[in-house]
């Protein structure tokens, strides 16, 4: 079985698990607990990537995978997607930077060139 990464749509996290087969996990991370929770995931040495999912005002979906890497200076987050057979790569920071808004932002970057 394959498997599934993590998905924040809108706000709203949701983490599979591949033992029970569903959903087991689903955080609002624009609360303040559900903040925490972010955080936490985000830290968590099994947490590698996420995908983001988001509708922008005019109705576009608009997606990217956040993917954690090891630099001399500890792990950052990136921002990656396939346009026109290309990787886009945007740099989204330690954890603490991973705000909606800040998600937000990257979709749209990341899917210039892309809406039609």
């Amino acid at each position: 079985m394959a498997r599934k990464t993590p998905t924040v749509s809108n706000s709203i996290l949701e983490i599979y698990d591949e033992n029970e087969g569903q959903v087991t996990i689903r955080e609002d991370i624009a609360t303040r607990l559900g903040w925490a929770f972010w955080q936490r995931f985000l830290g968590a040495e099994s947490t590698k990537s996420f995908r983001y999912v988001y509708i922008n005002a005019q109705g576009f979906k608009l997606t990217f995978t956040g993917i954690k890497e090891k630099h001399p200076h500890g792990w950052f987050w990136y921002g990656h997607k396939r346009v026109n057979k290309k990787l886009r790569k945007k740099y989204l920071g330690k954890n603490a930077n991973l705000t909606i808004a800040k998600l937000q932002e990257t979709a749209e970057y990341l899917s210039q060139g892309r809406l039609v």
